[in-house]
Formats: structure tokens, C-alpha cells, sequence
């Protein structure tokens, strides 16, 4: 059997009663559909309201649909342009779209019916399937399992840069990828935090036990099965299904721009992996409850969509299926996204029922990212409607005081060790205490929370009901801990007053502020003492002129960081294909830069240090240069927390 894995933040009593009641429900495969199967013309009449409506307001050339109702009938359209050079529409049957995230679920499924089949254990150390290539171990006392890398609870850190490659002939192949990993910021098993580099090397672990390459594995295992012709994780794509593949785009002032990046090295998790709209239904069905063609057995099928990990009072995560509640029904769902297109697939398991959506644009603003999950949510509704509000249990009696949950608070995904690690400087969630003992969030926890303010109630110890709305937050006991109920593959870490955005954006200001100053003021000073042509002994000279310098360096190179983040920042619609790509002059500039500001800082120290010794310059000099090579330190220190020195 595979057991769940559930975080192990949570009292005995309250795991208990959790696990009771998510075992002795009857499963889904038990119960009566609630609903009646919808009539196809009633579903064909709602994908052509909102779909065709949803291009049109959020200027996405495209997208594919699929729906399998419960009579096992399966709806499929194409709407608008797969390649806007060629004016090819997109065609739900043919077209092919990028997977990016959703192939996670391929991958897990494939490694499971090794798991079936006793070639693969959840439970071993990877390493003991990685002999000749072993993944560096800081924690040898908890070993990294395939459970923590089909759960995101590996812990390494989220890098992302120069993953992705333009074509399919420039990718890298996986175990290349791999030979470069992140670093592991935290010990396995300790929570969610969404891992790339974790599902690209339970792919490879897949390879190494079966002796198949990895694209070649899921053609015999997975698509071949289901009839899935039009579906590939090789690279180069065939030119079979490159003949119609979708182009991706993304939204600029002119129009439409052709998006790269979608191929590359970590082809488990999605890159390079390629599916029409009617294949993934295929896929989609083999795992529901009665599926006539599954791939797994019914237990590991049910077990693949039960809670492995998260907080147990939420949904939580299977394994890589991502659980949601939503308008009383229980969804399993995986989201993908990469530089131009953006997929979901979600079961809702209760109704014997499969959608596909996938989209060839970024949209306005890139709201394709959450559009997938909005228009999923939509069609929900209106093929199957369930009664909302009124059914909230009312508040427990003894609830611990909110103000053990207040804080700052950081996704566990912001990177550690690269540049957009920035993010995390405006993208912190800032819980503070509301009216009536209730909690006010500010900052983004999903798409379904207002960032500027939301209020929430406790309904249970540490768990929080979202005022007018159907969101829930959960809280570890001691409240370092947050969990979000749509949004499972995250968890936000509370942070120490001196880890949080406030004094690091303070120390940012001021020391832009000096070096600004240095890096002007400097050169005018020299230039008004040479026309005075004072004069100093040569020894003096040289060393006072040193010091200055070193600190002018260090200024300079501070503004050449900051005007470098600038760079890579300032067109907000391409962010992610640079960095998925990596080839921006900005990134190429910034461990340059950094390094020259680490240099600069370390010498303007040692003759800070000596200036006040031997007393060169005058003291109001002395203390300027000392305050700025401080303020100069503290950045360096910010930069490294943020990985933004490169």
C-alpha cells in the first residue's frame, strides 16, 4: 500500500480524527453521480459561451478544449489560431499544445506502475537507485525518497534559470540537468514547497531502473495503451506532431510576440512534452474511479489521489495530482504553465467526469496563468450546480488567540539562490490582527484572495475561514507555518522581524542612497582638489586615494546590480522566457557586477578601517566613507539573502 505522508506540524488528536474521516468515507467509485450525466448540447453551448468570450477579453490567440461527461460521451472544440503567421485554427483533436506542469501527473503515474510492479519502492533512498550519480546528501539522517519527490517535500531549493531551451535540438538531456542540482535548503519530508528539480530526477530514477530512456518508456507504458497518437515527451519533437503544433504568445503593446523556452533538459516535469486536447482526455479517464482502461490498479489509482502530504485539514497534495474543493465538489487537478501556454487537466471524480484546457497565450497581464483554474471552476458550475453557503460548522468554543498567527510571512518557493529570488521583497504575505478576533492577510496567497486585504475567521485551532469567500488557511500549531486550501503546492513560512521585507527594502534605500552619492560625489571632490592642487606626502597619496576609490568601485558596482535587476525586470510579459532561457545580458552581468561589489566591499573595509588608524582625510570624510561601506556590507548581506548577486 502507499501510505500518506502528512506534515508533521499538527497535534496527535487532530491527525487522528483527520484520518479517520478521510478513510472511512466511501470513495467516489462507491457513490451515485449527484448529478444526472449534463446533456451534450447543454455542455457544447457552455464551452462556446465562455471560451470564445475569455480569448476575446484577455487577447489569447487560442485555445483547445476537451470534456468527457459521465455517459463517457467527450466533447472536443478548437477555438481561435494555433499559428498566427500561418492562420492555422486550432484544431482539438490535432493541435498540439505544450503540457508544461500537467506531464508532472505522466511522470508519477509512470514511476507508480513501477512501484506496482516492486521495481521501484516509495520509501528507499534514491540514492540506492543513483549509484553512479548520487544526489548530495546534507541530511543523512532523513534520506530522499521517490514519496518526497512525488509529494514536492524534497527540499531543494526553486531554481529556474537556463532550464528551458528555444528548440528541441538545443535541450539538454535530463541526466545532463541533473548533473547540476539546487541547492537543498531544507530537510526532506519537512514541507511542500513545489520542486521541479525533484519530478525531473524521479524521471530519471524511472530510466535508471527500467533501462529506458524516459520519453521512450512512457511510449510503451502510457500513451501506446491509451491510443494517445498525439502525445510525446521526446526532444526533438517528431516532425509529425511539429507539422501542428501550437505556437505560444505573449501579449506586448503592438500585439502578439512568439514565446521560446518550452523544450529543455527536465523533461519529466513538462519541458519539451507535447499533447493534443482529446489525448489528454484519454489520459485523463484512465484515472477516474471505474476507468475501462487504467493504467494503475484501483488502489494506487485512489491512493495517487488521496492526501500524501500538506496540512491534513486541508486537501493537500496526492501524488502530484493537487486536491481542491470547490463549490462542493472534490477535484483532483494539475496546472501547467510555460513562456506561452497554459494547461489544466482536473477530474471530478464523483461525476465520472474529465476537462482539458489548454491555451496558447499569456494574456493581458498573463492572466492565462490563472485563467485555466477560473474557466475550469466555470463549466463546474454550470454542468453540475451545488448549492452554496449554509453549510459552515459554526466556530469551536476554545480557539487559540489570532495573535499567535500574526506575522510576516514567505513562500516556500521563492528562490534562495537566484535572481528572482527578488520577488519575495513584494511578494510577502503580512497577517496582522482584524475586528473581532478575526486575521487580515495582505499580499498574494492565491488567486482567490483579495492581495490588498481579506479578512478571515477561525473556525477550528488555526484554521481560518475566509470572510465572504470559499478560501481556507491553515496554521501549524506553533504558527511558523501557513497552508493554503487552493493552493496546496506552497507553504508560507512565518519570518523573524530582521528576515522581513521592511528593514531589507530600508537597507536597499539607504544604501542606494550613499552610493549614489559616492558614485557622483566622489569624482567632483578629486576634480575641485586638483584644481586646488593641494598636495600630500606620495605615501599618503596613494593609500587615501585607494580607500576612496575602493569605495567609489563598490558604489558604482552597487548601482550596476540594481540597474541590472532593472533590466531583467522591465518587461513584465517576458520575465519568464528569459529566465527560462537564461540568455539575457542582464543575467549574464549580474555574478560580474556582484562579484566586483564583493571585491569593493572587502577592500573599502580594510582601509575604512586603516583611514581612522592613521587618521587620513578629515573625520566628517571618515565617517561618510565608514556609514557607506557599512550600508555597503548590509546590502551585500540583503543581495546574498535574496540570491541577486548572481
Amino acid at each position: 500500500m502507499i501510505t500518506p505522508l502528512l506534515t508533521r506540524c499538527l497535534p496527535p488528536a487532530l491527525v487522528t480524527a483527520t484520518l479517520c474521516a478521510t478513510f472511512l468515507t466511501p470513495s467516489a467509485a462507491a457513490q451515485p453521480h449527484p448529478h444526472p450525466a449534463p446533456d451534450a448540447d447543454r455542455a457544447t453551448t457552455v464551452l462556446d459561451d465562455l471560451i470564445p468570450t475569455a480569448l476575446d477579453e484577455h487577447q489569447i490567440p487560442g485555445a483547445a478544449i476537451a470534456l468527457s461527461l459521465p455517459n463517457q460521451q467527450t466533447i472536443a472544440a478548437g477555438y481561435g489560431t494555433a499559428n498566427l503567421a500561418t492562420n492555422t485554427p486550432v484544431d482539438a483533436e490535432t493541435t498540439g499544445f505544450f503540457l508544461g506542469s500537467v506531464a508532472k501527473v505522466i511522470t508519477a503515474t509512470a514511476v507508480l506502475q513501477q512501484v506496482e510492479q516492486g521495481t521501484l519502492d516509495l520509501d528507499t533512498d534514491v540514492n540506492d537507485y543513483l549509484s553512479d550519480t548520487p544526489v548530495h546528501d546534507p541530511y543523512p539522517d532523513h534520506p530522499l525518497t521517490l514519496r518526497h519527490l512525488l509529494t514536492h517535500t524534497a527540499g531543494f531549493d526553486a531554481t529556474l534559470i537556463g532550464a528551458g531551451a528555444a528548440t528541441g535540438e538545443d535541450a539538454v538531456p535530463l541526466a545532463e540537468y541533473l548533473a547540476d542540482p539546487p541547492r537543498r535548503v531544507r530537510p526532506p519530508g519537512e514541507l511542500v514547497s513545489y520542486d521541479n528539480y525533484a519530478v525531473a530526477l524521479a524521471g530519471h530514477v524511472l530510466e535508471v531502473a527500467t533501462g529506458q530512456p524516459f520519453p521512450d518508456y512512457l511510449d510503451t507504458h502510457v500513451f501506446q495503451p491509451l491510443g494517445m497518437d498525439n502525445t510525446t515527451f521526446a526532444q526533438p519533437t517528431p516532425p509529425r506532431l511539429r507539422d501542428t503544433l501550437a505556437h505560444g504568445y505573449r501579449n506586448t503593446d503592438t500585439g502578439h510576440t512568439r514565446t521560446y523556452g518550452q523544450y529543455g533538459g527536465m523533461t519529466p516535469t513538462g519541458s519539451g512534452a507535447i499533447s493534443t486536447a482529446t489525448d489528454m482526455i484519454a489520459f485523463g479517464r484512465a484515472h477516474l474511479p471505474n476507468a475501462e482502461n487504467p493504467l494503475l490498479t484501483p488502489d494506487t489509482t485512489r491512493e495517487m489521489q488521496e492526501q500524501q502530504a500538506g496540512d491534513p485539514r486541508l486537501p493537500g497534495i496526492g501524488h502530484l495530482w493537487e486536491l481542491r474543493d470547490h463549490n462542493g465538489h472534490r477535484l483532483v487537478t494539475k496546472g501547467g504553465d510555460l513562456p506561452g501556454f497554459h494547461t489544466s487537466l482536473t477530474l471530478v471524480p464523483a461525476e465520472d467526469t474529465v476537462l482539458y484546457l489548454a491555451f496558447n497565450g499569456d494574456g493581458d497581464d498573463g492572466a492565462a496563468s490563472t485563467l485555466t483554474t477560473t474557466l475550469a471552476n466555470s463549466i463546474i458550475d454550470e454542468l453540475f450546480p451545488h448549492p452554496t453557503g449554509g453549510t459552515e460548522d459554526p466556530p469551536a468554543a476554545d480557539l487559540p488567540t489570532p495573535a499567535t498567527f500574526t506575522g510576516t510571512f514567505r513562500s516556500s518557493r521563492e528562490s534562495r539562490t537566484e535572481p528572482h529570488g527578488i520577488q519575495a521583497l513584494v511578494a510577502a504575505v503580512t497577517i496582522s490582527l482584524a475586528e473581532d478576533g478575526r486575521l487580515r492577510t495582505q499580499g498574494p496567497l492565491s488567486h482567490d484572495v483579495d492581495p490588498d486585504g481579506q479578512t478571515w475567521t477561525q473556525t477550528a485551532p488555526g484554521l481560518f475561514q475566509q470572510d465572504d469567500g470559499a478560501e481556507r488557511i491553515a496554521f501549524s500549531e506553533d504558527g511558523r507555518h501557513l497552508q493554503v486550501g487552493s493552493a496546496p503546492i506552497v507553504t508560507f513560512e512565518r519570518l523573524a522581524w530582521y528576515e522581513s521585507p521592511g528593514p531589507h527594502l530600508a537597507i536597499i534605500a539607504v544604501a542606494t542612497l550613499l552610493a549614489l552619492a559616492t558614485a557622483l560625489g566622489l569624482p567632483a571632490v578629486t576634480l575641485v582638489r586638483r584644481r586646488r592642487r593641494r598636495r600630500t606626502p606620495p605615501a599618503l597619496n596613494r593609500a587615501a586615494r585607494a580607500g576612496r576609490w575602493a569605495t567609489w568601485l563598490a558604489s558604482c558596482a552597487l548601482i550596476g546590480v540594481l540597474l541590472a535587476l532593472v533590466a531583467l525586470l522591465v518587461d513584465g510579459s517576458a520575465i519568464n522566457e528569459v529566465l527560462f532561457l537564461g540568455n539575457s545580458l542582464a543575467l549574464a552581468l549580474l555574478p560580474w557586477i556582484g562579484g566586483v561589489l564583493v571585491v569593493g566591499v572587502v577592500a573599502s573595509l580594510a582601509l575604512v578601517s586603516t583611514a581612522w588608524y592613521r587618521r587620513w582625510w578629515g573625520v566628517g570624510e571618515r565617517c561618510h566613507h565608514s556609514v557607506t561601506v557599512l550600508a555597503l556590507v548590509a546590502f551585500v548581506l540583503v543581495g546574498h539573502h535574496y540570491g541577486i548577486l548572481g
